[in-house]
């Protein structure tokens, strides 16, 4: 299937970009090297810059083993199905995020029981 060819290229495209992102933008032995500083703004941006690598980091790394499922799926020709409710998965929705594993309905209704799980109140 012609779409099947265009996903998989734009998959391992985009696995490509991830993994140079992981291996190469991302260094935090530089971030670690950075020397200490005894000034409160300096100290905090430093801090801010580690957060953010790290947040960027975990997201090409999230991104990046979506999209090694994704490929997984299409070679057991289980792509395009919602791993949820068995459904097809609109060719819409796959050309815009290519490792998505939901039908719109079930992704829904993945994120509003994400965001009750968050807004549950911590007590201690």
């Amino acid at each position: 299937m012609n779409s099947n060819r265009f996903t998989t290229g734009l998959l391992l495209n985009l696995k490509e970009e991830l993994q140079k992102i992981v291996n190469d933008g991302l260094d935090f032995s530089a971030l670690e090297e950075e020397t200490p500083s005894h000034d409160m703004a300096d100290s905090a941006e430093a801090t801010g810059r580690k957060e953010k690598a790290a947040l960027e980091l975990n997201i090409a790394q999230d991104k990046m083993k979506d999209s090694q499922k994704a490929l997984a799926r299409i070679k057991a020709g289980t792509y395009g199905t919602c791993l949820e409710c068995g459904g097809e998965i609109s060719e819409k929705r796959l050309r815009a995020l290519p490792w998505a594993k939901f039908c719109i309905g079930c992704q829904e209704v993945v994120n509003s029981e994400k965001v009750t799980v968050t807004r549950q109140p911590h007590f201690a």
